[in-house]
């Protein structure tokens, strides 16, 4: 996937699962691959397929409600989704701060489950939290602590971690919500310099949606438009559902160059 084959890579998942039908970890794979692939049903049956196996394992139930959202277009099977992960699943795994769009979407939206969330999460969640609920000042606290926390992960690498250059995507959007534009713009390009899609197509549209977030906090509209061009135009996980119902998009929406993508995406 890392070389842009994603047919063959397709391809091997699927041979892997006939060899062994019980790894729920297999379906994750195989569910977010057909996510990137916008081949919405089947990776809805994979998350469905892993959830049965591992109803323990929250990562499952977020995967499904983010392609719920890519399917329906809207919250109600997502919410009942995430309201049987509270239900069953671990609660730690819940918190998972790989899965923004859902929390912002469903997550946040349940005072039940984000309450409980307070007192477990991290400072990305925390700081999507309190900004979704309008608590400015405990936003503002909890990016603040994420931007630290960042710089410290990237001042400590020291190379160990080859895709540690995407942590700056993590930093600029830390910096865009604390107001600093030009630093977030400068770290969220960084990002995608070092990740461009000929050299890394499985990871580069991570660097490409921060750099999109970035550019929409900081007030920059036109150019997260083009940020999420580029990336419903290939393999990646953002789509029109996503791009309707997450509020962080609300700036745009009354843009006709987003309304037309969000009208013609999958």
């Amino acid at each position: 996937r890392r070389r842009g084959e994603w047919e063959e890579a397709t391809k091997s998942f699927e041979r892997g699962l006939k060899l062994n039908p019980l790894g729920s970890e297999d379906w994750l794979t195989l569910g977010e691959h057909h996510i990137w692939m916008r081949k919405y049903d089947e990776a809805a049956k994979c998350f469905e397929r892993s959830v049965a196996q591992n109803p323990d394992a929250g990562v499952g139930y977020l995967w499904l409600a983010h392609v719920y959202i890519c399917l329906d277009r809207d919250k109600v099977r997502a919410q009942r989704t995430i309201k049987d992960a509270y239900e069953n699943a671990n609660f730690e795994t819940i918190t998972n701060n790989e899965f923004k769009a859902v929390h912002r979407i469903v997550t946040f939206q349940n005072r039940e489950i984000s309450n409980a969330m307070e007192g477990e999460a991290d400072h990305t969640i925390l700081a999507g939290l309190y900004e979704t609920r309008g608590e400015p000042d405990l936003a503002h606290l909890h990016f603040d602590s994420l931007r630290v926390e960042v710089e410290q992960r990237i001042a400590n690498n020291s190379g160990l971690t080859p895709q540690a250059e995407l942590w700056h995507g993590d930093l600029g959007v830390a910096q865009a919500a604390l107001g600093n534009k030009d630093e977030a713009i400068r770290s969220g390009r960084y990002a995608v310099e070092r990740f461009p899609l000929d050299k890394d197509a499985l990871f580069a549209f991570l660097a490409l949606e921060n750099l999109a977030e970035i550019y929409v906090r900081t007030g920059e509209h036109d150019a997260a438009i083009d940020q999420l061009e580029i990336l419903l135009s290939i393999p990646s996980n953002m789509s029109a559902g996503v791009l309707m119902l997450d509020p962080i998009w609300d700036p745009l929406r009354n843009y006709p160059r987003f309304t037309e993508l969000v009208a013609n995406s999958p």
